[in-house]
């Protein structure tokens, strides 16, 4: 996991110095410098080196997938012309709720085999995780001045596949590995693990299913609609939660839209709302 996520030549570049890594080649720092404005730039011996993000960069942070927080920290030296930002951290908020932590779907643990032990990765279902917004926020020391700052569901990753292996494909950890940092992970695992080790993944079987007279909650800050019934939950993000609201009567948008209590019957697979359809 380490090397995958700061590797050199896998998820770094090879340091110019013996103590000094090289720059990471996941889009985490460019999306941080853009998001808070300001970037490094360093003299080098042949003039000025500019860390900055390019005009066409878009705010992205695969590895929330792994877990949160993240933090981040820039290594910066007293001879730069610009600094790059202070400390910051990534938080999830979930339901419009910040949270402090997000556990990661990944459990990596060795196993004993008659021939000694060996790795293993196994992959938790993770449907709900692409729903969640993003918070970056200033850590520890950090003082920049423009945060925090939400990245909603759909923005820090896409949702579609298309969009999706055209990101990926442009990420060199990820490249040809996988549409989504949790998927190039296992490959990466596969490919480089010694002696019989084990690639594991939980598949849930997924099919349509009705909830009668479910609780039904509108997130304000991204649009999202929920459904409740009986201890469990499904989500709809934008622009699938706004379907499935157009398709309701204009009293009923206006009862979810200002949090009244709404029950509907809803037509869900898995954890992903599908459709709403009112009491007759």
């Amino acid at each position: 996991m380490r090397d995958f996520r700061q590797g050199e030549e896998v998820g770094r570049n090879k340091g110019q110095q013996a103590n000094r890594p090289g720059r990471s080649r996941w889009p985490e720092p460019a999306s941080i410098r853009k998001a808070v404005g300001v970037h490094r730039i360093k003299m080098g011996e042949k003039g000025e080196i500019s860390f900055s993000p390019t005009p066409d960069t878009e705010i992205a942070f695969p590895r929330a997938a792994f877990g949160l927080p993240i933090i981040f920290h820039f290594q910066n030296e007293k001879t730069d012309k610009k600094s790059d930002p202070g400390d910051t951290q990534l938080t999830p908020v979930i339901d419009g709720k910040d949270k402090e932590r997000m556990a990661s779907p990944l459990i990596l643990r060795p196993y004993r085999t008659v021939d000694g032990w060996c790795p293993a990765a196994l992959k938790l279902p993770e449907e709900n995780l692409l729903r969640m917004d993003l918070k970056l926020e200033n850590s520890g020391k950090g003082r920049n001045s423009n945060l925090p700052k939400i990245t909603t569901a759909g923005k820090w990753w896409p949702q579609d596949n298309s969009s999706k292996a055209s990101k990926a494909a442009m990420i060199h950890p990820m490249k040809d590995r996988g549409n989504d940092a949790l998927s190039a992970f296992l490959k990466y695992f596969e490919e480089n693990s010694t002696g019989s080790a084990v690639q594991s993944a939980v598949v849930v079987e997924k099919t349509e299913q009705t909830w009668e007279k479910a609780q039904v909650k509108f997130n304000r800050s991204n649009g999202a609609l929920t459904v409740e019934k009986d201890g469990k939950s499904a989500t709809a993000i934008k622009p699938a939660s706004d379907v499935i609201l157009n398709d309701l009567s204009p009293n009923a948008q206006q009862k979810i839209k200002t949090g009244q209590f709404f029950r509907a019957t809803a037509t869900i697979k898995g954890s992903e709302l599908l459709k709403l359809e009112e009491a007759k």
